[in-house]
């Protein structure tokens, strides 16, 4: 039902800026025009943790003037072995919803162009992380306690990114965006944590008492990545 729905808003958020002209003439809206509907569609290549081709985004927005534009944005985003804190990772896929404002500092055929967003990532899946295990010897062959910890995580957060790189015109208002992104994000859920305490009996049998506890937890990470994409 995710997957359906977050199909239907980047199809939708490809096709309305076709209306933004003439419905007969696709060549008429091509003219870049100093204010108008515009949109940003773009791949991610390869990102500080390792992954490669892991996710997209698209941005509909409206162009204040020829430098300045204001939209909403939406993506689908995929980690596998995620650091989040410590030595714990998840594999992670996220539904990013934000705003978006870019600049760009001239109108020629190559230009800066930087761009800010600040939304909310959805956590389409529910992920869990390695168990961390540790022993503690409280008389050696006779006592000992073994701790296990892992994460459960069930929802996202908000999210605040930056981007700077270049724009170069291909085609009337056609243009491939170069960038390099940093994003900075959360995800919560459950830790979970056991105790499991040994006492050797005599006669060789072992007694165990296990304790269990769960508390909230978030985690907040960041990645660098860079992105390459469209703008018409």
């Amino acid at each position: 039902m995710r997957s359906r729905f977050l199909l239907f808003i980047i199809q939708l958020i490809l096709v309305l800026p076709l209306f933004g002209g003439n419905p007969g003439s696709l060549e008429k809206w091509m003219e870049e025009k100093p204010r108008g509907l515009y949109n940003v569609t773009g791949f991610s290549v390869i990102t500080s943790t390792g992954q490669s081709m892991n996710g997209m985004q698209t941005i509909f927005g409206y162009r204040l003037c020829p430098q300045l534009g204001a939209g909403l944005g939406a993506g689908i985003e995929r980690f596998t072995q995620m650091p989040l804190y410590d030595v714990f990772k998840a594999n992670l896929t996220m539904l990013p919803i934000f705003v978006d404002l870019r600049y760009t500092a001239i109108k020629k055929k190559l230009s800066p162009l930087i761009a800010v967003n600040l939304g909310y990532k959805v956590l389409l899946n529910e992920p869990s992380t390695q168990y961390i295990t540790s022993t503690v010897e409280a008389f050696p062959g006779m006592a000992w306690n073994t701790y296990y910890d892992n994460d459960t995580y069930n929802r996202g957060g908000f999210f605040l990114g930056a981007e700077a790189g270049f724009r170069i015109m291909i085609y009337k208002r056609l243009s491939l965006n170069c960038v390099a992104g940093y994003s900075l994000w959360s995800v919560s859920g459950t830790r979970n944590k056991w105790n499991y305490e040994y006492l050797s009996a005599p006669g060789g049998t072992e007694k165990v008492t296990v304790y269990y506890a769960a508390e909230k937890s978030r985690a907040i990470t960041h990645t660098f990545l860079f992105r390459i994409g469209f703008g018409f």
